[in-house]
């Protein structure tokens, strides 16, 4: 009996020591684009929205911010308490990565750059390996963050895709 328990003992703390940290960045600067880089603030990061397709975001007044987390969390049982935004001096990104059918998805932001009269947000989808425990539910991976207002409204996203080695 103490074996079995033994047992158990280990499995969980397996389990518990194989999770990644899943506590969101708060604030983060790269400089793996050229010339400028950025802060940027994560709002919020999560499983559950009601954007059923992959999309991104860019919101530059508390209007379209509105409009966005009503499209996104509206209807829901329990959403996420809305962030407050200064749209004064900040725009708010968006990254919906639509519906995947099992777990372990998750979206980050690597970069922020402004070149070329534009600002380019890098942003790293990370998928579960073919090895990895998740779990066998729909889900609709998000990230919400805030970066400082550009010169240029004209933003582009850039994904960078890997899968995790759960081995």
């Amino acid at each position: 009996m103490k074996s079995s328990s033994s047992i158990w003992v280990a499995i969980a703390l397996t389990g518990f020591f194989s999770c990644s940290n899943s506590q969101p960045t708060q604030t983060a600067t790269s400089n793996l684009m050229t010339e400028t880089t950025s802060d940027w603030v994560v709002l919020d990061r999560g499983t559950q929205c009601g954007i059923m397709a992959p999309k991104q975001v860019l919101a530059k007044s508390q209007a379209e911010f509105d409009n966005l987390w009503r499209e996104a969390f509206e209807g829901m049982d329990m959403p996420p308490s809305k962030p407050s935004v200064d749209f004064s001096a900040n725009w708010v990104i968006a990254v919906f990565l639509g519906e995947k059918n099992k777990g372990g998805f998750d979206l980050d932001i690597q970069a922020i750059a402004e070149a070329g009269g534009k600002t380019t947000v890098t942003v790293k989808a990370t998928r579960p390996g073919p090895n990895c425990m998740s779990t066998m539910s729909i889900e609709y991976p998000y990230l919400l963050a805030s970066m400082p207002r550009r010169s240029s409204d004209k933003v582009v996203f850039a994904f960078v895709e890997e899968t995790k080695d759960c081995n």
